[in-house]
């Protein structure tokens, strides 16, 4: 059985409401035990704090299920930087489908003109975010593809500090 369901059937059992975040760090402590520490890329920390201060909301789409999606924030300590998590738990549709970009608008109460979509993999992240009307941004540093991906992104950066200036 995966030790993520053992943690959770554990709380289930003592009768307590699952708590995605705490179940996330339990399961991070136990992973940790296991196996190596994946990092973020490098300045993503910095990136996201200096966004949070310009006072814009920022969001993580995730085809993963909830937990999954959990897992990985609290693991590279991002957690606490986003305003939303949507998950494929959301909507049960996946990316490139529209309805997961507008849960996130609706999540967001914003209109999709006022929004960007920073996707590494074109053809789901940037043709989903498209398809909802947002402006979309191609993570080049996060594409690791072998052919060209389409040119469909209205701006490409080469590691998430370029956001900065984009968004100025």
């Amino acid at each position: 059985m995966e030790y993520n369901l053992i943690f959770q059937r554990f709380l289930e059992k003592a009768g307590t409401e699952i708590d995605y975040h705490v179940l996330a760090a339990g399961i991070i402590a136990y992973r940790k035990a296991q196996a190596g520490i994946i990092e973020p890329y490098p300045q993503v920390m910095p990136t996201l704090l200096k966004l949070r201060e310009k006072g814009l909301k920022l969001a993580i789409l995730s085809d993963a299920p909830r937990l999954k999606a959990w897992l990985r924030l609290v693991e590279l300590k991002l957690d606490s930087f986003f305003d939303i998590v949507v998950t494929f738990d959301d909507t049960g549709k996946t990316k490139p489908d529209s309805e997961p970009f507008e849960k996130v608008l609706e999540k967001l109460n914003l209109q999709p003109e006022d929004c960007v979509m920073v996707g590494d993999w074109p053809e789901r992240d940037l043709v989903g975010a498209k398809k909802a009307g947002l402006h979309t941004i191609f993570a080049r540093y996060g594409y690791f593809g072998k052919d060209k991906p389409a040119d469909i992104a209205d701006f490409e950066i080469n590691s998430i500090s370029g956001l900065l200036k984009l968004l100025a």
